[in-house]
């Protein structure tokens, strides 16, 4: 649980993107996505090829890696570039609250979900994680500026079950593009 509590606070420490989103221009957002983005890539490329900077990442990162990111991309890396796709292609708020679901509600929920769920709604999900996520979620679209309640909660419920349902792929970017996309298109109905 140590290791799920401290690999949840390094999520957690991704609203700095949203927040920054919150005062910053798209173009100075983006910047910072990017360079971020090319810091992680780098060290992706020297984990994967360079035997002794492999060694030196798996002493100081690998208890906090789970067993198929120590083959393939971090889910660090998959989050950077979905928030950057995020505001790249999404409305302001709908950017914001995207990544939000993803940087506060999903960690929210496995952290109590692991520590005190019990029933199980599908696969290792519990109830109480679930629930943690939509409540976490309803406070976002409540301070989101900008964000209609409408918009907001189809991109909660769409964040929930892509968290419940898409075993395949990171949920550090099916939560939110997918919610994305769904609040993108709730914007023209």
């Amino acid at each position: 649980m140590k290791n799920e509590i401290t690999r949840k606070i390094i999520h957690m420490s991704t609203l700095v993107f949203p927040a920054a989103y919150l005062f910053q221009p798209k173009k100075t957002v983006l910047i910072g996505l990017a360079m971020c983005i090319v810091v992680a890539v780098i060290v992706e490329l020297f984990r994967f090829f360079n035997p002794v900077f492999s060694d030196f990442f798996e002493q100081i990162a690998g208890t906090l890696l789970r067993r198929h990111e120590k083959k393939k991309i971090t889910s660090a890396t998959n989050l950077l570039l979905a928030f950057y796709v995020a505001v790249l292609i999404f409305a302001k708020p709908v950017a914001i609250a995207a990544m939000l679901f993803v940087s506060v509600s999903d960690a929210l929920s496995a952290l109590v979900g692991k520590k005190w769920g019990k029933n199980n709604v599908y696969k290792d999900k519990t109830i109480i994680g679930c629930l943690v996520f939509a409540v976490s979620g309803i406070m976002i679209l409540i301070f989101v500026p900008g964000l209609q309640f409408y918009v907001g909660l189809a991109g909660l419920v769409s964040a929930i079950i892509a968290d419940l349902f898409i075993e395949n792929y990171d949920d550090n970017i099916t939560i939110p593009l997918i919610s994305g996309i769904v609040m993108q298109i709730a914007l023209f109905l």
